[in-house]
């Protein structure tokens, strides 16, 4: 059965892409004086404690030895790659870090050198619809 992710990580999906999919002028947030690095940064935090409230998940990154600054380069990663879009109702760099089926691919596949595969492969997961709604 697919799994339905917890109403918060859909909204820090939301929020998390409106950096990436050009909803927020950054130049603007900047000359205004927002910052929207830390912004990132926090809402990053929020995805961490949220994906390791999964048992599974949590367990795939202590068996990984997956700490917080990694759990971030990892987004970064996804993002840098091509993660940074919706399939199927799912933002590919927040999802693919939070569906247990998902995440030992993107440890896997980004510390091999090969974040596009991971890519390629999570969004044909979530695209499928095997990764349930968020």
């Amino acid at each position: 059965m697919p799994i339905r992710y917890p109403q918060p990580i859909a909204l820090l999906s939301r929020d998390l892409a409106s950096y990436f999919d050009g909803s927020i002028d950054l130049v603007s947030a900047l000359r205004s004086g927002q910052n929207p690095r830390a912004s990132v940064d926090r809402l990053l935090g929020d995805l961490w404690r949220l994906s390791r409230e999964d048992p599974d998940v949590a367990a795939a990154f202590d068996r990984e030895s997956v700490a917080m600054h990694e759990f971030e380069e990892l987004f970064q990663l996804l993002i840098a790659n091509g993660g940074g879009f919706w399939a199927n109702g799912h933002f590919v760099a927040v999802s693919a870090l939070c569906d247990p089926a998902t995440v030992r691919v993107v440890i896997d596949e980004c510390r091999s050198g090969s974040a596009l595969k991971a890519v390629s492969q999570v969004s044909a997961y979530f695209e499928s619809g095997a990764g349930g709604t968020s």
